[in-house]
């Protein structure tokens, strides 16, 4: 009788251990399963993230401290946080990876972009913004179609860093039109010139051959370009 009882109180305990209210997990562990994992792992974190208590103010601690700084940036994103997005503006000048940007970019509505439009094209010539920072700001603005001086496109062309080239190229691409052909002609020829041959490429492919001065491409260093260039002569790609 004994050992029966004990069998029927350790199954009702079970049981209402059970039923009791498991200890919330911390919103990180959350955060994390919303990348990476099946559909349903990540619907059930979004549910339990929108349910977390004081979320926003856990989310804005973890970016003014830069603690799970980049993960709080995907959470925002992820749950369309918009009333943070005074949060990434201010905290994004700090932005070494470019999260807070890109966080930034998934709040782009017909009431935010104007604002952002602004702050993208002030910082992406301020020296304190991250290489990161500036590439994505750049893409953004591409496209958006926001036209940034020209003098801008000629400082990133003769740069000496890749990345900083071949985006210049990408956001002349997507703004086709909005240059003068004199513009188009300098910035091709720039590219041209670009120590990196990969841009040289990119400037062959990307740009119509009205604004190619095939003289400069004829004669470069590199095989795979003189060929591209001379197949670009002879076909007269536009490519645009």
């Amino acid at each position: 009788m004994r050992l029966f009882l004990f069998f029927i109180t350790f199954f009702i305990s079970l049981q209402v251990s059970a039923m009791s209210p498991k200890t919330s997990k911390d919103w990180t562990e959350y955060g994390k399963r919303l990348f990476g994992e099946s559909w349903q792992v990540q619907k059930n974190s979004i549910e339990a993230l929108k349910k977390y208590p004081n979320l926003n103010k856990e989310l804005t601690t973890a970016i003014e401290i830069n603690q799970n700084r980049e993960l709080a940036a995907d959470v925002i994103a992820s749950l369309k946080l918009y009333n943070l997005i005074d949060v990434l503006v201010k905290y994004s000048k700090e932005d070494k990876t470019g999260h807070l940007y890109l966080a930034m970019n998934s709040l782009i509505t017909k009431k935010t972009r104007t604002t952002l439009i602004g702050l993208y094209s002030l910082r992406i010539t301020s020296s304190e913004a991250s290489l990161p920072a500036k590439i994505i700001m750049m893409d953004t603005l591409g496209r958006m179609k926001h036209k940034l001086s020209y003098s801008i496109i000629e400082n990133w062309l003769t740069a000496g860093n890749y990345e900083t080239q071949s985006s210049a190229l990408n956001y002349v691409r997507r703004l086709k039109g909005q240059f003068t052909n004199k513009e188009f002609k300098k910035i091709a020829s720039l590219a041209l010139e670009s120590n990196w041959y990969q841009v040289r490429l990119q400037a062959l492919y990307s740009l119509p051959y009205y604004f190619i001065d095939f003289s400069e491409c004829l004669s470069d260093s590199h095989k795979i370009v003189r060929k591209t260039c001379l197949d670009k002569k002879d076909k007269k790609e536009i490519n645009w």
